[in-house]
């Protein structure tokens, strides 16, 4: 049962309420849900909490001043590009962070929210090196 092996992992990495989330979470910090209204709410919240953090667009290949930015680069300070190129993003959904590993500094948050599937657990879960990295938002 899908709803028993989610309780199993908030076990064994932990879990947070969302006041304490908006209270820890930092800049560098990744955060998922498996929705895009749940990672636009947080987005919304968030951007009133954290400096800006700019996430270069999926389809978005750009030169400027002698620098090359790349589709999912994400940056802390506003890219020298047009703003069509990029957008503020602090939580992504899952599946558009797969394929990426978290840097031994970051911690990932995930949203528990709607998660109803073991493959996107484990797509999330799987973003971190370390067990220590991984907190569940409930």
């Amino acid at each position: 049962d899908f709803h028993k092996l989610l309780e199993f992992c908030m076990t064994q990495y932990g879990h947070i309420d969302y006041n304490q989330f908006y209270n820890e979470v930092k800049d560098r910090d990744i955060i998922l849900s498996s929705r895009h209204i749940v990672a636009d709410e947080v987005n919304k919240k968030l951007s009133t909490i954290l400096k800006p953090k700019y996430s270069i667009l999926k389809k978005t290949l750009c030169k400027k001043n002698g620098k090359t930015y790349y589709a999912k680069d994400v940056l802390y300070e506003k890219p020298p590009i047009g703003e069509k190129s990029y957008e503020i993003r602090y939580c992504y959904t899952i599946h558009s962070i797969q394929g990426e590993t978290l840097e031994d500094d970051m911690n990932l948050y995930i949203m528990a929210d709607y998660l109803n599937c073991r493959k996107i657990l484990y797509t999330a879960i799987s973003r971190a090196k370390y067990h220590r990295q991984i907190k569940f938002v409930v």
